[in-house]
């Protein structure tokens, strides 16, 4: 059975002096039981690189542009990102959506080009507890439809999918476990045989984190701001192990 993953977003926080003490610490760590990614802003990649260079450690990024080069000012490619030794690459983030207006053309172009430059992307969806939720199927699994139109199952089987409710977001309320049992059932059932890496990101902490661990299926957990503090992301690694 492959290792469960534990991804830390970054998202926009840190300065570069924060972010070298911080990364010293993951640097001397030693995670067995998870596969550790780290998803930081792209002006830290270079020093991410050389402090995770030899260590288990992968590095991520938290977005990419859908064009592998051309006149977007202001973004990054693909190929820009894997030339730091990056292995993964958030797509879809809530945040992206809202901010940024990426729909599931966008989307899925990104995947394409994630997937055709061997990285692996962490695909995001998201959902509103009472609306969607109660329409599960036209809200959030017809919409993943369209985002992996065109992707072989071989390769979907690649992408990693991060259920992230939208309210549960730099919140201090969790998903109630029931949903994202439901949530998880749902989605492998989406891509039978083939079923990808499916893991939950929303408030999750060292407190939280067991009972979503003991869920049949789940591949592991994506965090944000318990990230940006090694000593609670080590605890939440420790109960990789129960």
């Amino acid at each position: 059975m492959a290792l469960r993953l534990l991804i830390g977003n970054w998202k926009m926080n840190q300065t570069k002096a924060c972010t070298v003490s911080l990364l010293n610490q993951f640097a001397q760590a030693n995670f067995f039981n998870c596969e550790v990614v780290l998803c930081v802003p792209f002006v830290f990649f270079s020093l991410a690189s050389d402090f995770l260079f030899g260590s288990s450690i992968k590095l991520g990024a938290q977005n990419c542009h859908h064009e592998e080069f051309g006149a977007y000012t202001g973004s990054i490619s693909a190929l820009m990102i894997k030339e730091f030794g990056c292995e993964y690459v958030i797509v879809g983030h809530s945040e992206c959506r809202k901010y940024l207006k990426e729909d599931g053309n966008v989307i899925n172009k990104k995947l394409q080009v994630i997937l055709k430059h061997n990285l692996k992307p962490i695909l995001c969806i998201g959902a509103d507890l009472h609306v969607d939720l109660e329409n599960f199927e036209s809200a959030v699994l017809m919409p993943l439809k369209t985002e992996l139109c065109g992707i072989p199952p071989d390769l979907r089987s690649k992408i990693v999918i991060a259920f992230e409710p939208n309210w549960a977001i730099n919140s201090v309320h969790a998903a109630p476990i029931t949903v994202v049992a439901r949530v998880v059932s749902d989605i492998a059932n989406l891509f039978g045989d083939s079923v990808p890496p499916i893991i939950y990101g929303g408030s999750v902490t060292s407190s939280n984190a067991l009972e979503f661990l003991a869920l049949p299926n789940l591949g592991g957990l994506l965090l944000g701001r318990a990230s940006l503090d090694f000593f609670e992301f080590a605890k939440i690694a420790e109960l990789f192990e129960i």
